[in-house]
C-alpha cells in the first residue's frame, strides 16, 4: 500500500512539473473574456454551471444557468419563447477488485441528465419568473447490472461511494420542479417547489460534474452537508456585492429520489452558504452551516433528532493550466450522518496540443456513519482517484477513471480498487 501511494505521488509530480515550467511562455488568449476573470479550467470544463460572472447572483451560483456562447446549451431555436435546455447522456462502465459474494463486480449503465428552464414572466429590469425542471436517471445495460443484489455501489462497501447521480440500475426521478423568481435587478432570488440543493450549494467547479469529472461521491459533493433533492423546499439567494453572495434553504428530507414528495414526514434540513470571490476571480471560498432533523422514535413515540455542523471549500487557479480545490466538513452527531471529511483535488492540462483535455487527481479522508444496525469496521476511509478528460468535440467527452480506496468503511477490507470509463454525449 505504501509503495502504491508513493507511485501515485511520483506520477503526479511528473505530470505537473512540465506544466509549471512552461507557464511563463504560454498565452492566455484562448480563454480570455471581456467579463470578470473566472478560474480558467473551471470555466472551460463546466461551462453550463455559471454565466456572465459578476452581473448577478443567479448567473454566478446557479448551476443550470447557461454561459454565453456555450454550444451545449440550446437557446437560439427557442429564444423568443424564453426556453433554455440541456441534455446529457452517458455510457458508464465500472469494475471493482472486490465486492460481496452475491454481487457482480462490473456494472454497465446508461445515464441521463435533462434540464429545462422556461421563462414564464419576462422582466428585463428585475429578472422575471422561470420554471425549472430537472430529470435524471440510469438504466442497467445488462442482466447482471439490473438484477445484482446488492447492487454495484452497495457491494463496494465504501462511505464515499460512487457519485450520487449513479443511483440505481433502472431508476428515473425528477429531483427538481420549481418556480424561480428574481427581484431588484437580480440581486435577490427565491426558488420554491421541489428543489434539488445540489444545483445551488457546494458547487465546487472542478469536482461537481458527475458525468465527466471525478466519480467518487466524496469528491463530487460534500458527504457531510445534507444536499437534499426531490423534496418540497425553498431557497433564498442574495448578492451582497459583485463578489460576495449568500443563500439559505429550508427543505423537507423524508422523500428519497424517485419517491412521492407529498408523503408525510417530520424530517427537515436548513442549509446556508456564504461565498467570496477574490484574486481577480481566480479564487473562491465557501462556508456552509447546516442543520438536519431526522425522524425517529424514542420510547415508542415518534420524534425528530437533530444534527448540525459546518462544511467549507476553496478553489484556486494558480495558472490558466491548473486548478486546485479543497473541501472540509464536520457534523456533530455521527449516528445521524457523516462525521467528518477532508479532501484535496486538482485538474490540469497535460498537453499543449490538447487545450480542452484535462487530467485530474484527488485524495480524501472520510469518516462514515455509525449505527447499531450497520457498525463501522474501519474508522477512516481514504480514497484516491485519477481521471483524464478527453474532449472529442463540443458534444462528446470521454473520461477514464481509477480509484484506490484504503480501508473501505463498511466492508472490513483494507483496500478496494474501482475503475471504469464514461462516454458523455451533450446536446
Amino acid at each position: 500500500m505504501i509503495r502504491f501511494s508513493a507511485a501515485l505521488l511520483i506520477l503526479a509530480a511528473v505530470c505537473i512539473h512540465p506544466l509549471l515550467a512552461n507557464q511563463a511562455s504560454e498565452s492566455r488568449d484562448e480563454i480570455s473574456t471581456s467579463k470578470p476573470k473566472r478560474p480558467a479550467i473551471i470555466k472551460h470544463i463546466n461551462q453550463h454551471m455559471a454565466a456572465e460572472y459578476g452581473r448577478s447572483l443567479a448567473d454566478y451560483i446557479n448551476r443550470c444557468t447557461p454561459m454565453d456562447g456555450d454550444n451545449v446549451i440550446k437557446i437560439s431555436a427557442h429564444e423568443k419563447l424564453g426556453t433554455e435546455w440541456q441534455l446529457e447522456m452517458a455510457y458508464g462502465y465500472w469494475g471493482s477488485k472486490h465486492n460481496y459474494d452475491l454481487a457482480h463486480n462490473e456494472a454497465n449503465i446508461f445515464l441521463i441528465h435533462a434540464r429545462l428552464t422556461q421563462q414564464l414572466i419576462e422582466d428585463e429590469k428585475d429578472g422575471g419568473t422561470f420554471l425549472r425542471v430537472k430529470m435524471t436517471g440510469s438504466v442497467g445495460l445488462d442482466k447482471k447490472t439490473r438484477h445484482s443484489e446488492p447492487n454495484f455501489i452497495q457491494s463496494i462497501g465504501s462511505a464515499s461511494s460512487i457519485h450520487g447521480d449513479y443511483f440505481g440500475p433502472h431508476d428515473f426521478a425528477l429531483p427538481e420542479v420549481s418556480i424561480m423568481q428574481y427581484f431588484d435587478r437580480k440581486k435577490h432570488l427565491i426558488i420554491a417547489g421541489v428543489v434539488d440543493l445540489s444545483n445551488y450549494f457546494d458547487i465546487v467547479g472542478i469536482a461537481n460534474n458527475s458525468f465527466s469529472g471525478f466519480t467518487n461521491g466524496g469528491f463530487c459533493n460534500s458527504r457531510v452537508l445534507p444536499i437534499i433533492d426531490s423534496n418540497f423546499g425553498a431557497i433564498y439567494q442574495y448578492a451582497i456585492s459583485d463578489n460576495q453572495h449568500s443563500m439559505i434553504a429550508v427543505t423537507r428530507t423524508h422523500n428519497y429520489k424517485g419517491g412521492n414528495p407529498f408523503r408525510s414526514g417530520r424530517g427537515m434540513a436548513i442549509v446556508g452558504e456564504w461565498s467570496q470571490r477574490f484574486n481577480n476571480e481566480r479564487s473562491i471560498i465557501r462556508l456552509n452551516p447546516f442543520y438536519r432533523g431526522v425522524e425517529g422514535s424514542k420510547d415508542g413515540h415518534s420524534c425528530t433528532r437533530g444534527n448540525w455542523g459546518l462544511t467549507g471549500s476553496a478553489e484556486y487557479d494558480p495558472t490558466d493550466n491548473i486548478s486546485l480545490y479543497t473541501r472540509a466538513g464536520w457534523g456533530a452527531r455521527e449516528e445521524l450522518g457523516f462525521k467528518s471529511e477532508l479532501s484535496f483535488g486538482t485538474q490540469f492540462r497535460l498537453f499543449k496540443s490538447r487545450p480542452r483535455d484535462y487530467a485530474g487527481a484527488a485524495f480524501g479522508v472520510f469518516k462514515g456513519q455509525d449505527n447499531e444496525e450497520n457498525p463501522r469496521v474501519n474508522s477512516w476511509e481514504k480514497p484516491i482517484e485519477l481521471i483524464y478528460i478527453f474532449q472529442v468535440n463540443d458534444y462528446i467527452r470521454i473520461t477514464p477513471h481509477f480509484q484506490y480506496i484504503f480501508d473501505t468503511a463498511y466492508s472490513g477490507r483494507s483496500e478496494e480498487m474501482v475503475w471504469g470509463i464514461q462516454s458523455v454525449f451533450m446536446f
